[in-house]
């Protein structure tokens, strides 16, 4: 009976310690094999997915509790805070970050470099890096304020102000659509913030509702993507299509003509067109027909899908959406003057109104 519970105890024990040991490099091989996909994560700008993976590496373990520093919920780029993802792009992520010396949100905008043809590469980030330090210099109310850029692993990178709101991409939908003065006064306020740029020397080239913050407290207007429209606006990616938003431009655009701040005034005509009718002036089913449509066919007339559209304020899209640029507004500031005028007769004719309705109510 000894040598039998001998027995038993050294075979039971060998078997303990094979697996106790099977297990440990189970663990180690579980550590690499969730540690280096984590770090690559990382690098490419993808830290929900490092995130991922940084929760299934055992904590106990030496090391461990950095790498989930380095590329967990406390993720790094340029000095920021990786704090959470806020959208997700063709070419890049958008993150909320926090700088940790002075405790400020800011949005941290990426592109992955690894989009881009080998060959283009350091063109793009010569170009980024130009346009970033451009848009930098802009101070103006209605435009967001660029804080940093910079590049880190296989990201350019620029922080910018953090924004709690909403773009006007989902005001486009017909059962969204803002009253006309309201809408007017958006346009405006992005015609002056354009005016300002082009006055400073910087073409927006993606004016578009979802580059248009609307701030949720105030309802202040802030144009966003000033700096980095251009470099993803002409360059070639790896799948060989040219970023952009087609829907929303010139007709120089469409042409691979040279472009200057007229082409944003067309991009806004296209705006505030489809602010207050829901649809789009040029729709077709492929991309040649449209960029056709944008280059030599007008537009559909705003008021044959809207009859509530002033003849006046059709006019100044009409203006706004002349395919020669000698026709167009010259100036984004002059389509803005434009349209406060118009809204100022509107004020004039509600104050004409509820004086009206106080006397027959007196009466």
């Amino acid at each position: 009976m000894l040598l039998l519970t001998v027995g038993y105890i050294l075979v039971t024990s060998k078997k303990f310690l094979m697996t106790e040991k099977t297990k440990e490099g189970v663990e180690r091989d579980s550590v690499e094999t969730n540690k280096m996909p984590g770090l690559s994560f990382q690098q490419q700008g993808m830290f929900d997915l490092a995130l991922e993976k940084s929760r299934k590496l055992p904590i106990e373990d030496e090391g461990v509790k950095d790498l989930r520093y380095k590329f967990g919920s406390n993720s790094t780029l340029g000095g920021y805070e990786v704090l959470g993802e806020l959208g997700r792009g063709a070419t890049g992520v958008v993150y909320k970050g926090e700088d940790p010396k002075i405790h400020r949100s800011a949005a941290i905008k990426t592109i992955r470099l690894s989009e881009f043809e080998d060959d283009v590469v350091e063109e793009v980030k010569e170009r980024f890096f130009r346009e970033a330090e451009s848009a930098g210099l802009l101070t103006h109310p209605n435009i967001v304020t660029i804080y940093d850029c910079g590049e880190e692993g296989n990201l350019a990178y620029i922080a910018m102000e953090y924004l709690e709101g909403e773009d006007l991409e989902s005001l486009t939908r017909t059962s969204r659509l803002l009253p006309l003065r309201e809408t007017l006064s958006v346009v405006a306020h992005v015609a002056q913030a354009l005016g300002y740029a082009h006055n400073e020397g910087v073409v927006h080239r993606d004016i578009k509702p979802a580059n248009i913050m609307r701030l949720k407290e105030t309802g202040h207007i802030k144009v966003t993507d000033f700096g980095i429209a251009r470099i993803t606006a002409s360059s070639r990616t790896k799948t060989g299509v040219i970023m952009g938003t087609p829907s929303y431009m010139s007709p120089e655009q469409v042409s691979a003509k040279k472009v200057d701040g007229r082409s944003d005034i067309f991009s806004l005509g296209i705006v505030l067109f489809e602010l207050l009718t829901g649809e789009k002036p040029f729709k077709a089913e492929d991309m040649a027909t449209l960029m056709y449509q944008i280059a030599k066919e007008p537009h559909v007339p705003s008021r044959t899908i809207n009859s509530k559209i002033p003849p006046v304020v059709e006019r100044i899209m009409n203006k706004a959406l002349e395919k020669d640029p000698e026709k167009r507004y010259q100036k984004a500031g002059h389509m803005a003057d434009h349209l406060r005028q118009v809204i100022a007769k509107i004020d004039e004719l509600e104050e004409r109104r509820g004086s009206r309705l106080k006397r027959y109510a007196g009466a």
